[in-house]
């Protein structure tokens, strides 16, 4: 994103993103129930971390990260049109105009062992559905990042999964994300709604929203 925003902000967000996934990995014993509710509690630690305000050449940006949860599960759950677990999103404004945004859809899972044809096929929903997406593997030591066309195309487990395929998920967003080498600026939520935006060739689709968390951080600037 730093098309839009000042090395001094994409940093500050860097460190906080990295510092909220090393945080969010001591609390896997209190939450290691189940995948959504590791979801709800990454969304809660960068709810808690990404937050600040910097001025830079006289203008001043401030962003603030919110985690929400969309819908339920249980029978018809929208993941099963889409892939996706949730989507951490990020929006630039300069005061009321929208000056750019993007997204990453991901999957979670925990303790990936074994072949897994239903994340397979997960995978491959988010692959299809944007240009960059992810499947989040909870450990209990770290956090893994696997890219999501590499994960569908795996032949058997995350194992075979090329290492250059797979990073900790602090360093995939403080970098790839950040750096804009994943994710897409063409899928987004509209919460409100609870619609999926896709825009392709200036054509702008909207559906029924097919994931159970959002985790948006909102840059903002004045001058």
């Amino acid at each position: 994103m730093r098309d839009v925003l000042p090395d001094e902000i994409v940093s500050e967000i860097a460190r906080q993103y990295r510092r909220a996934a090393a945080e969010a990995v001591a609390d896997f014993e209190g939450q290691r129930g189940d995948e959504d509710a590791l979801t709800g509690a990454l969304g809660s630690v960068l709810r808690s971390h990404a937050n600040g305000s910097l001025t830079v050449n006289g203008k001043n940006y401030m962003w603030r990260t919110t985690s929400r949860k969309l819908r339920g599960r249980g029978r018809g759950a929208p993941e099963r049109r889409t892939g996706m677990d949730a989507m951490i999103e990020l929006e630039v404004w300069d005061g009321d105009e929208l000056k750019a945004r993007k997204s990453l859809p991901l999957q979670s899972k925990k303790t990936w062992r074994g072949t897994d044809p239903l994340l397979r096929d997960q995978a491959q929903k988010i692959a299809d559905l944007a240009a960059g997406g992810i499947v989040i593997d909870f450990e209990p030591d770290k956090y893994w990042a696997v890219d999501a066309r590499a994960a569908a195309d795996a032949p058997d487990n995350k194992a075979a999964v090329p290492r250059n395929r797979v990073k900790e998920l602090g360093e995939l967003l403080s970098t790839d994300f950040l750096e804009c080498t994943i994710g897409s600026r063409d899928v987004y939520s509209d919460a409100e709604r609870e619609l999926l935006i896709r825009v392709e060739r200036g054509h702008i689709e909207a559906t029924p929203i097919g994931v159970d968390h959002r985790v948006l951080t909102k840059v903002t600037s004045r001058s």
